[in-house]
């Protein structure tokens, strides 16, 4: 995280206890359930501000919403960097006392097959270890990133990825405030993917309603120093589903807007999508 005030501020932040209650979809019983947390972001982190899904700015705009192709976008210039140093470019120069390294080692004793639709509270996703924590409060962007590979034909291991993420994204040393959604580009194009990244919701709903599969991440408060959730939606036979959707969540969840999904009170934050 960047120093100062602000920063800290959102640190301090993410240390309180916080949650959103579980609206149920059409059909869908389930009692409420407390959505996923990790890192806030501070204004300064961003490039653009969070938008509420309306598109109305939650703070003044610093610039024009980009939607681009292959990673390429007109604001990065304004965060962090963004590049990515992968697996197989670290893995073996690394010390075998190295966190990441023995993190992964453990990583891949844990049986994950297919996609992971339910919520990372939930075993065996959250026995996954980030930085110095389980998967089950900060596991999100990983798990995200994870299906979103696997929808698009670019499986990765998730003992792998998760190293990946140890090693270029996260908030704190320790992984206690999770992943920065926003540096998730430069996992893609250090894996040759080419996506579109949104920072307008406009463009993110424009994705879902075309059937597009969806990496999505959004404060679910109305502040840039509320939670941040990161998630993988998907389109099938007309019907839009959501991934991880809440901590304890048994399966996906069926969805009709992005406002179903980032609710009135939450606020936009990135997206990614496919690219020709």
């Amino acid at each position: 995280m960047r120093k100062g005030l602000i920063g800290l501020a959102a640190a301090v932040m993410a240390l309180s206890s916080c949650g959103e209650s579980a609206v149920s979809s059409a059909g869908d019983t389930s009692p409420a359930q407390t959505e996923t947390q990790s890192a806030p972001v501070s204004a300064e982190q961003t490039s653009l501000p969070p938008q509420s899904v309306s598109g109305v700015p939650d703070a003044p705009d610093n610039g024009p919403a980009d939607s681009s192709d292959a990673g390429t976008s007109l604001t990065d210039t304004q965060e962090e960097d963004m590049s990515w140093k992968l697996f197989e470019d670290l893995y073996d120069k690394l010390d075998d006392n190295d966190r990441s390294k023995r993190n992964y080692l453990h990583n891949k004793e844990v049986d994950i097959e297919g996609f992971i639709e339910y919520g990372q509270a939930q075993e065996p996703v959250r026995d996954l270890i980030l930085g110095d924590v389980s998967f089950a409060g900060v596991g999100c962007e990983v798990v995200a990133a994870y299906n979103y590979l696997l929808y698009t034909g670019n499986e990765r291991d998730i003992a792998r990825l998760t190293f990946d993420f140890e090693q270029n994204a996260l908030f704190a040393h320790d992984g206690k405030l999770g992943s920065n959604a926003r540096k998730i580009k430069g996992l893609f194009d250090a894996l040759g993917i080419k996506y579109n990244r949104y920072l307008d919701p406009d463009d993110c709903r424009r994705a879902i309603d075309e059937g597009k599969p969806v990496l999505l991440a959004f404060h679910t408060g109305n502040s840039v120093f509320s939670a941040i959730h990161t998630v993988f939606i998907m389109t099938e036979n007309g019907r839009h589903y959501v991934f991880n959707r809440y901590n304890e969540s048994e399966g996906r969840y069926e969805f009709e807007t992005l406002s179903d999904v980032v609710k009135k009170d939450g606020l936009y934050i990135v997206a990614y999508t496919t690219a020709e």
